[in-house]
């Protein structure tokens, strides 16, 4: 009762159209199969699928990016109300969950962790979505969430700049929280949107600094830059 009268004063709506739909529903009729789903055969490298890669095999400090949509359509409109609206996490980490059993099943993680958000962004905010994502992956995984990484130093926002800026832009701006032991663990990094992969690689890269054995990249959607 308590939930259905929540919904009432606050309706859910479809993440991908932002139609209110009931309350047990992600989606409205029809729009999930709407949604930019990536092919099946996939670049391990940028996550496209090979047919719309462009990364030429690109070197990451990640083993792996996978998403289940491309950054366009319903998924961009799912994405954008994530960063404002903590309930889309449960239906958007189910998506990357159907999609890594797909991919990473076979691989034993050690933990789930996120790509962190800078102080001023999460005041304007009041939280950070993708650890939201990350830690509603975990619960489904059976996984422990941790907070391995935090940033120690300003930068523009990614999406500002031109593609071949973004690796400098990242460079040294993420560290280990204190404490953090990753010595031969494997390590599940969550964040919403993966478009150069410089984010990602400099996160992952950090990981690897202190022993993690391999760092796989989980995102809810890819630029696609062959479009």
């Amino acid at each position: 009762m308590k939930k259905a009268l929540y919904y009432w004063l606050f309706p859910r709506k479809c993440i991908a159209c932002g139609r209110v739909i009931d309350y047990r529903q992600a989606y409205c009729a029809g729009c999930r199969q709407k949604m930019p789903f990536i092919g099946e055969e996939r670049c391990e490298m940028c996550g496209c699928a090979l047919k719309d890669c462009r990364c030429k095999k690109k070197k990451m400090n990640y083993d792996a990016v996978l998403a289940p949509f491309y950054y366009s359509g319903g998924a961009k409109h799912a994405v954008l109300r994530l960063k404002r609206y903590p309930i889309y996490a449960k239906p958007l980490a189910e998506e990357c969950v159907a999609v890594f059993k797909s991919y990473y099943g076979s691989i034993p993680f050690d933990a789930v962790c996120a790509v962190p958000m800078s102080r001023q962004r999460l005041k304007q905010s009041s939280f950070n979505h993708s650890a939201l994502l990350a830690r509603e992956i975990a619960t489904h995984l059976q996984l422990p969430y941790k907070a391995y990484l935090r940033l120690c130093a300003k930068a523009k926002p990614q999406h500002t700049l031109p593609m071949q800026f973004r690796a400098g832009n990242v460079r040294g701006i993420y560290d280990i929280i204190e404490g953090t032991d990753l010595q031969n663990k494997t390590v599940l990094l969550v964040d919403d949107i993966k478009t150069s992969g410089a984010t990602l690689s400099e996160c992952a890269l950090m990981l690897k600094l202190v022993g993690a054995k391999s760092v796989y990249a989980l995102c809810v959607s890819i630029t696609n830059r062959g479009q």
